[in-house]
């Protein structure tokens, strides 16, 4: 029983540690999922621009 009374404040820790780890990981992923949503969107928007410009030249 002492010895786990004398473990909890480092396994209580290492929970900690890993709920924050995964909150990080997960920034990261939403960060990075809404840049390549961003690329996508600018190269849509590109290629619309190009299509206006070539329906107004016609």
């Amino acid at each position: 029983m002492e010895i786990i009374t004398a473990f909890l404040p480092l396994l209580i820790f290492i929970v900690y540690l890993a709920i924050i780890v995964i909150i990080i990981g997960f920034f990261i992923w939403v960060i990075k999922s809404q840049n390549d949503r961003n690329n996508i969107l600018k190269e849509i928007s590109k290629k619309l621009d190009v299509l206006v410009n070539n329906q107004k030249g016609e």
